[in-house]
């Protein structure tokens, strides 16, 4: 499994920085690989699980940044479709509190969304619009506006 964030050009380097931390990646591997999907001690296979450091998307505003975190390399194998649900809901809450940590004391308002992609579909989760028969083998959550002490979901058109 393969982590890796997308963070704007010109977002605070803390932003940055914290995508890229060992810290970060430690709590990544214990919270969500160990502890949702099982896997016994992932921080001693590199090779198997990892965070990469962050990319730079293109920024099109000064005021307005975005962070996408992306898993990928998920291997469905026998576990349950609740596993995948739990694992992106636990990988959400990271994000959203990695982000809130990076921006205190900023003003700043960072869009949140995260992606799991799986090698297998499993059934979309219930909490989404898909329909009941729906499956996927791309999980995503909702996007969020996040501010050091705020997090509210994205209205579309």
């Amino acid at each position: 499994m393969k982590l890796k964030a997308s963070v704007t050009s010109g977002a605070p380097d803390s932003l940055v920085e914290a995508f890229g931390s060992a810290d970060f990646a430690g709590v990544f591997l214990q919270g969500v690989v160990e502890d949702v999907f099982g896997v016994v001690d992932p921080a001693r296979r590199p090779a198997e699980y990892y965070v990469q450091f962050p990319d730079q998307t293109v920024q099109l505003s000064h005021e307005i940044f975005g962070v996408e975190v992306r898993l990928t390399g998920v291997t469905r194998g026998e576990r349950a479709p609740k596993v995948f649900h739990d694992a992106l809901k636990k990988l959400e809450e990271l994000v959203i509190e990695t982000v809130q940590e990076a921006i205190k004391d900023t003003g700043f308002r960072v869009e949140v969304f995260v992606v799991l992609m799986l090698d297998s579909d499993v059934p979309a989760p219930p909490w989404t619009n898909a329909e009941a028969s729906e499956y996927t083998s791309v999980l995503e959550s909702d996007a969020k506006w996040v501010t050091e002490d705020h997090v509210e979901d994205v209205e579309h058109d």
